[in-house]
């Protein structure tokens, strides 16, 4: 179906979806971390062929969720927002809307590892050990969920074409 009116450049009016556009995240304090936002979503665009074709060329558009008002722990439930798309467009983001889970951070210290890395890259007639490390342990800023899913941090030595 085309729809037809005086100005050729901004007609026919049709419609498409853009497909895993990134969503990101702005304005959350550094003392919380955030759970639930999807990576991507789906934007559809209703209006002048021309602008949708430039839209789709240019890529100069965002979908951001805006934490500036979050001051506490929670879930929340946050609209998904957008810019630098023209005017003239209908813009639908699929979801619109979306629950998000904001958890504090807090710091823990954790012991510190070691492995090596390339060692078979390692000429054959040295071997390598470490007596001691100048940190034993390190501090991690994160929230008690991504707290929870640390197994070990470890420090990766290269030991690739060493001699």
């Amino acid at each position: 179906m085309f729809l037809t009116n005086t100005n050729s450049l901004t007609s026919p009016t049709s419609g498409t979806k853009i497909n895993e556009v990134n969503v990101k995240i702005e304005n959350l304090s550094e003392d919380f971390e955030v759970f639930g936002v999807p990576s991507e979503i789906t934007v559809g665009l209703i209006g002048p062929s021309l602008d949708i074709y430039k839209t789709n060329f240019s890529k100069n558009y965002e979908v951001f969720i805006d934490l500036a008002s979050i001051e506490e722990e929670g879930e929340y439930s946050v609209d998904l927002q957008y810019r630098n798309f023209s005017d003239t467009l209908d813009v639908m983001l699929l979801p619109s809307t979306i629950s998000v889970n904001v958890a504090q951070k807090q710091e823990e210290m954790l012991e510190l590892g070691h492995m090596f890395i390339n060692e078979d890259e390692l000429d054959s007639k040295y071997s390598v050990s470490v007596d001691s490390m100048d940190l034993e342990t390190v501090q991690v800023y994160a929230s008690e969920p991504t707290l929870a899913k640390i197994d070990k941090v470890v420090a990766c030595i290269d030991v690739s074409k060493k001699s």
